[in-house]
């Protein structure tokens, strides 16, 4: 019954319950009970089984992963024929091979072997007791505020009866309160870390894959209930003069609240230096010109730039891989460093755009269309009416309307989450509002796509630039009007505040890390040289603790009264090996030797220029084993292999003659 209650099922829970509970009524009225075999208490676990996997697979086919919970949901049910076997069997216990078909196998070899062991096949098994934990568990997934209070008088009326006599009954119930309080505030721990938990989990594999993010498909959270979790890691830092938006794709196919570009077409572009940078748009003539630096972190060096609307040209580190969609000039990265600074000019007024296919941004979803119609009415939006001032309209719709929320509430009705958001809730975040103002211009007759990016608007005085989290992506539409893409953003402006009250007050040690790592990276990968003397700054410290340290070395050594060990006049291992006079006469005669080449090396090099004869060569790599066995094996060379080293030295310098000049040049 309490199954039922959490699951509001008062019907089937009561006809579940008499039948349970009349079992032992109908067994001393009527003296009847059916005597099953081993093999129907098989028979009835397997169709169960059956009507078990059935189900999962029902329930995965149309709900996904949350069918899971609705199996959990509908475990009681599935296991009620079972318990009833059990329950009006003579037996009243269920054989344990019904549950296992490993045990049945068994069985099977035990009556043509005699030696298999069989105790286990003669276990039986109560099953009322984990049905009825069975039952809480899945009145657990309702998730109703009634169900730990049911818990609690389930296991108090349980304990009551096997507590302790000897201590009185306050007591027993003091200890049962206390023990309800520290439950209570375990699981809300346990609830409170998994959903940590699993955020931590989502923001890693955001950070895996949000830089290489699907340009041909937008996922959006149009639909989903709660409450959006806001992350504030810092994603990059620009500098602008002023606060501007900042796209990485666009998308103009809406199809079951996800956005998809179609007919995307990457090309990439030529190499060039980083002097001249990369081509994005002709320069019109007449046009103001602006330019920003943006200094970017790359997962495995790919993923899109953030770019300016209206952007001209890219300046950034020569050789990189760089693919430009031509549809909406949206950058994609390849093989960059982990931090990218690059630089980009942009005009400060739209330029003009050739629109192909305008088709692809007038479709409007069919389950849409008579709430846009409906909307399109009431904002008077006429085919009369200017393109400048249906946008107007637009605007001040959602201004006069709407405002933002970061928290989803559950939609009763039937109508699509958008519809909701427009005829009802009328709350929202920034794609909500995103998609809105895109359909419904197009509704107008506007050709318009869906922009995602990234709105830049903290200004950080400590780096003296705007810093970028993510938290700050966001989302508006663009309007096609004379022959240029225009911004239509009608998100209510609150909602920078909004979100930064969500996502706490306790990033500043966060960002003050974040800042340190920042200017190591750029050091690391040397692209400013304004970060080098910036390091260079907090290597001073690092100096004075150094010199610190020694001069208390110094002391130390001063002030030890123990004699430091007399120098030893011992010549290590070939240290007075001949084979150094044949290195000083090459020298001389202009080999050159470089700081840490192998002899061996240098004496191919000499070789190779054929200037000595083949036997002098012969010679010199003889010469130069001897020397390397009298330096550096364990043995050396004994006394007579020392004496015949030495003159083999000596008749090979006077067989030397000066090389000429043009040789030794």
């Amino acid at each position: 019954m309490f199954w039922g209650w959490q699951n509001q099922q008062w019907g089937l829970a009561l006809g579940m319950a008499l039948l349970v509970e009349s079992a032992p009524w109908l067994r001393r009225v009527t003296g009847i009970s059916w005597q099953f075999a081993d093999k129907d208490f098989n028979r009835i676990a397997d169709l169960t089984t059956l009507g078990w996997i059935l189900t999962a697979i029902y329930f995965f086919n149309q709900s996904g992963i949350d069918g899971l919970f609705l199996l959990l949901n509908g475990f009681p049910l599935l296991l009620f024929l079972l318990l009833l076997a059990q329950l009006y069997s003579t037996h009243r216990h269920l054989p344990l091979s019904a549950l296992f078909w490993s045990l049945r196998r068994v069985a099977q070899q035990a009556q043509t072997d005699p030696m298999i062991d069989t105790r286990l096949l003669r276990l039986r098994l109560d099953l009322s007791h984990p049905y009825a934990v069975l039952c809480l568990l899945s009145a657990s997934v309702a998730q109703q505020p009634s169900f730990w209070l049911g818990v609690l008088v389930f296991f108090a009326w349980g304990l009551w009866h096997v507590r302790p006599r000897r201590y009185h009954p306050a007591i027993w119930l003091s200890v049962l309160l206390l023990t309800c309080g520290l439950g209570y505030l375990g699981q809300q721990g346990i609830q409170q870390f998994q959903q940590q938990l699993e955020h931590w989990v989502l923001e890693w594999f955001e950070e895996q894959l949000w830089r290489s993010r699907d340009p041909y498909r937008q996922n959006t959270r149009i639909g989903d209930i709660g409450t959006l979790k806001q992350s504030n890691q810092i994603l990059f830092r620009v500098k602008a003069a002023a606060p501007l938006l900042l796209h990485e794709a666009s998308y103009h196919h809406y199809k079951q609240q996800n956005w998809q570009a179609r007919q995307v077409n990457f090309v990439p572009l030529a190499n060039t230096t980083e002097a001249l940078g990369w081509q994005l748009y002709p320069h019109p003539p007449n046009t103001d010109v602006a330019r920003l630096s943006i200094s970017l972190y790359l997962n495995q060096g790919r993923g899109m730039l953030p770019l300016p609307a209206n952007s001209l040209r890219l300046y950034a580190l020569g050789g990189l891989e760089i693919q430009r969609n031509q549809i909406d000039g949206a950058l994609k990265i390849d093989k960059a460093p982990s931090l990218l600074n690059y630089e980009v000019n942009y005009a400060l007024s739209a330029l003009p755009v050739t629109l192909n296919h305008s088709d692809n941004f007038l479709s409007i979803p069919a389950r849409e269309e008579a709430v846009l119609e409906q909307l399109a009415t009431e904002l008077n939006l006429r085919p009369s009416l200017k393109p400048q001032s249906k946008i107007q309209n637009i605007k001040q719709f959602f201004d006069e309307n709407f405002k933002y929320s970061l928290v989803q509430k559950e939609n009763p009705s039937f109508a699509t989450p958008l519809s909701h958001f427009l005829l009802t809730q009328r709350q929202g975040h920034c794609e909500y509002f995103a998609t809105a103002t895109t359909l419904l211009l197009r509704k107008a007759g506007i050709p318009s796509r869906y922009m995602v990016g990234y709105a830049v608007q903290e200004y950080s005085a400590l780096e003296k630039a705007y810093v970028v989290r993510r938290r700050h992506a966001h989302a508006w539409a663009q309007a096609y009007v004379d022959g240029r893409w225009q911004d239509v953003d009608t998100t209510p402006s609150d909602w920078v505040a909004a979100e930064a009250e969500a996502a706490g007050h306790w990033h500043g040690v966060s960002d003050i890390w974040a800042w340190l790592t920042y200017h190591f990276n750029q050091w690391r990968w040397r692209q400013s040289k304004e970060e080098d003397r910036t390091l260079l700054w907090w290597l001073v410290p690092l100096f004075i603790l150094l010199l610190w340290r020694l001069s208390l070395h110094k002391k130390y050594q001063r002030n030890t009264t123990q004699t430091a060990p007399a120098p030893s006049n011992k010549v290590a291992q070939g240290q007075d090996s001949p084979f150094y006079a044949v290195f000083q006469n090459l020298q001389k005669q202009g080999y050159v030797y470089h700081e840490g080449q192998s002899l061996h090396h240098w004496l191919e090099q000499i070789q190779r220029l054929n200037i000595t004869p083949i036997e002098a060569k012969d010679e010199l790599s003889l010469l130069l084993a001897q020397h390397n066995r009298y330096r550096f094996h364990p043995q050396s060379l004994n006394a007579e292999q020392h004496q015949r080293f030495k003159q083999a030295v000596e008749q090979w310098l006077k067989q030397q003659k000066p090389s000429p000049p043009e040789c030794q040049k």
